[in-house]
């Protein structure tokens, strides 16, 4: 049932979005950006109460009702009518925040894009999903965002709560595995960004740089590649990011005070999110506090001081109950993953190559006029090759160090900047280049045929997903269909205190049992670091080494496979579950 998931939380995210953002004092309605919001107000206050008081999923179900509640008794559409109105306006379309019909089209197309691996791959490649998967079980059935109780409850980890917690929320309340759930708000996640690309675009300037600002985002590849890949918690982080770009930009711009606090609501958001993205939002936020003074207009002295002071308050508050939780394990783990100067190529690779010599031209664009939004992308480019690849200022703050991977950074952390000079230097491109020579002015029924014909190529790729992705040399997938279906046939026959072994760390999370193979947490302790090794040895020759399956009930593997006390149960393709003997 992955399109059911991804229409219900497709349709509270947007839905909410479209709801408040005429109710909100932007000079346009901006869907997605108020959609982040409400999200934020869903994610921060479950993270909030249950740091508080513990994990209830009432709790979220009144929160919810609150927030759409909340939007309809603060006037949505009546408001901005009334707003409108009482000036006398009467907007062009250029003008309109409204999301056009050719718009909508294209974020069709996109939510195809995005929906498309869920529904043919049913987990993503890789392993890095499997991690979330884990953390969102426990969390549902131990209610910690801290320990992955009930199952290892010795093992306690750092990581942010915020997917976890909705991941979990959503699974119990839709009665959906979490291994789609997650992965179903990951397409909603990169559909999200986009549309924020888009509103971020608007709000700078127009539609039309925002149109291109999401066609940027798009080419460099990087979010889709997030998704194909699993990394749910960037994707959410990354929403957040540029959702507090565009309310600090706003702050300065307009001085209105409702955008200083979802700002910094932004900033705790994503901080509850993803750590890694917490530190790529400071590493653009904080140089930027200087050198938007290079730019023209400069900010206003006032509102730059409140900007420096009221947000870090602002999301040092929303955060607290979490903070003080996860304060005695700060010291307790470190990353393991080492900067390289090979993470200059994963700037490049990651996102596709072609998005360079655009955002290169945009940023020559935006400095000739100092824009300082421009400003802000060149600079974060460069504190982000540095922490990623160089290390020369990151080895002057080895406590922020301890808590990222290198990796990860040079992947996510270009994305915005990209977006960002991508989409000047393709409206360029546009305006100065290609549109004088073919003279073309798009119209409504043009843009519906241009659509429809990128739906039709993506429904014809994906008849051929599997040598598409064998081209592109990515990562494969850590379990088969058949194992899928293997797994969920435990889930659904067995008692809720079975315990499970298979060959995938997928094992626990979709059967949703206690399982001996799970998956190990980089920022963890407390592991049996003795369990990988005798799980090699179990594969390598079981019946020698059966002492690991002393309290298991069931096995998931391949066929043939024969070991004594066991007898098979059930089978899917070439994969079979053994049940343990009663005597």
């Amino acid at each position: 049932m992955p399109l059911f998931v991804m229409v219900i939380f497709g349709a509270i995210v947007l839905g909410a979005g479209a709801m408040l953002s005429p109710a909100y004092p932007t000079k346009q309605p901006r869907i997605a950006l108020a959609g982040t919001l409400a999200l934020a107000f869903i994610v921060g206050g479950t993270v909030f109460y249950s740091s508080l008081f513990g994990w209830d999923t009432l709790v979220i179900d009144y929160m919810m009702f609150a927030l759409v509640t909340g939007i309809f008794l603060g006037g949505t559409l009546s408001v901005g009518q009334m707003r409108a109105e009482a000036k006398g306006q009467e907007l062009l379309d250029k003008d309109q925040g409204w999301t056009g019909p050719q718009d909508l089209t294209f974020f069709a197309v996109v939510a195809l894009l995005f929906g498309l691996p869920v529904i043919l791959l049913q987990v993503p490649l890789g392993t890095d999903a499997q991690a979330y998967g884990y953390m969102a079980l426990t969390t549902r059935e131990g209610g910690t965002f801290d320990t992955l109780a009930p199952f290892l409850p010795d093992v306690q980890y750092l990581y942010s709560p915020g997917f976890s917690a909705l991941t979990a929320y959503l699974s119990q309340q839709l009665n959906q595995g979490i291994h789609t759930v997650q992965f179903c708000v990951g397409a909603v996640l990169g559909l999200l960004n986009v549309w924020l690309a888009y509103d971020f675009g608007a709000e700078l300037r127009d539609k039309r740089l925002g149109r291109a600002m999401g066609i940027a985002m798009l080419l460099g590849v990087a979010v889709f590649g997030m998704l194909l890949e699993g990394q749910y918690t960037a994707l959410m982080g990354l929403a957040f990011i540029q959702a507090f770009f565009i309310f600090a930009y706003r702050y300065l711009q307009y001085g209105y005070p409702v955008d200083l606090v979802c700002a910094g609501l932004m900033l705790g958001a994503t901080a509850i999110s993803h750590a890694g993205s917490t530190i790529i939002l400071l590493l653009g936020f904080v140089p930027w506090l200087v050198s938007m003074w290079l730019g023209s207009p400069k900010p206003d002295q006032q509102r730059w001081l409140w900007l420096v002071i009221g947000v870090p308050l602002v999301a040092l508050v929303a955060v607290s109950p979490w903070v003080v939780d996860i304060l005695p394990l700060l010291d307790d783990v470190t990353s393991p993953f080492e900067r390289s100067a090979t993470h200059v190529l994963v700037m490049a690779q990651n996102h596709g190559v072609i998005i360079l010599p655009i955002a290169l031209l945009g940023g020559w664009l935006g400095w000739q006029r100092r824009d300082p939004i421009v400003i802000l992308a060149i600079g974060w480019l460069f504190f982000i090759l540095d922490f990623a690849a160089t290390g020369g200022f990151a080895a002057l703050l080895p406590f922020i160090t301890r808590y990222i991977s290198p990796a990860d950074m040079a992947w996510h952390g270009p994305i915005l900047a990209y977006t960002i000079l991508g989409g000047m230097g393709l409206l360029y491109l546009w305006d100065e280049v290609i549109q004088p020579r073919i003279n073309l002015h798009i119209t409504y029924r043009q843009s519906y045929l241009v659509n429809a014909a990128l739906a039709a190529i993506l429904l014809i790729l994906s008849l051929f997903y599997e040598p598409v992705l064998n081209i592109l040399n990515l990562p494969e997938r850590d379990v088969s269909a058949s194992e899928i279906e293997a797994m969920l046939w435990v889930k659904d026959h067995t008692a809720p205190d079975a315990r499970v072994l298979g060959r995938s760390n997928w094992t626990a999370i979709i059967t949703e049992r206690d399982a001996v193979n799970v998956p190990q947490l980089p920022y963890a302790t407390g592991y049996n670091e003795t369990i990988r090794e005798l799980l090699e040895q179990f594969w390598q020759a079981p019946q020698a080494n059966s002492t690991i399956l002393n309290d298991v009930t069931y096995i998931i593997t391949a066929q043939p496979f024969v070991i004594s006390g066991y007898q098979l149960v059930h089978s899917v393709g070439d994969v079979q579950i053994l049940a343990r003997q009663t005597e």
